[in-house]
């Protein structure tokens, strides 16, 4: 059974527009804050970045609606089956279940939310890694992402222990690759510097 947090319902998220609202004021994403780090897609065309785009909602839907019993497996196409197929692959070989789907986390001190993919929990072991899901491919800055999932989830103190890994698993009709065991505090400098710089660049616009 996949967990609820009652912290979800203090922290709005409109759809439509991307915005995170906590108690009526405007809160930064995750997203929008490593936009400072300034990754350079601009050579990479259109077509392909809005193609890329699809596919990761698709990918993230098709996970999130089987986790929840959700999934109307008719409606699957054959592509759409490889990456269902290779996310129950993942699960069963790394021995996780999903403790909690899509929730919403808000660093108070810091002034930053986003949502979390996924929270695995070992079967066994009882460990907890936070897990995001790409359908693209590894870059550096998916470390960063996960590192402030990491420090947001934390600090909501949604479990008596703190989760110490995290990881992105990349998945494909084919196959997947799960990147993981990764030391939230390695990462966790690059994501606050961002949001630094981000603060001080929204402080100059509204002078």
């Amino acid at each position: 059974m996949i967990e609820k947090y009652q912290f979800e319902n203090e922290l709005l998220f409109n759809e439509e527009k991307h915005i995170y609202t906590y108690k009526g004021v405007e809160v930064p994403s995750t997203t929008t804050v490593l936009q400072v780090l300034g990754e350079d897609l601009s050579k990479i065309p259109k077509h392909i970045l809005e193609a890329a785009g699809h596919r990761g909602k698709v990918v993230h839907k098709i996970v999130e609606l089987y986790v929840t019993h959700d999934l109307d497996f008719d409606t699957l196409t054959p592509l759409m089956w490889g990456y269902l197929t290779q996310f129950k692959k993942f699960l069963k070989e790394h021995q996780f279940r999903v403790k909690h789907s899509e929730i919403k986390v808000f660093n108070k001190p810091e002034f930053y939310a986003g949502q979390i993919d996924l929270v695995l929990e070992h079967i066994y072991q009882k460990y907890e890694v936070i897990c995001d899901i790409k359908s693209n491919t590894e870059r550096d800055i998916h470390k960063t992402q996960t590192a402030a999932y990491s420090l947001a989830y934390n600090r909501n103190d949604y479990d008596k222990y703190l989760v110490t890994k995290r990881g992105c698993l990349y998945l494909t009709p084919k196959k997947y690759t799960f990147i993981h065991s990764i030391d939230p505090v390695n990462d966790r400098t690059d994501f606050l510097a961002a949001k630094r710089v981000f603060d001080f660049r929204l402080k100059r616009e509204k002078k």
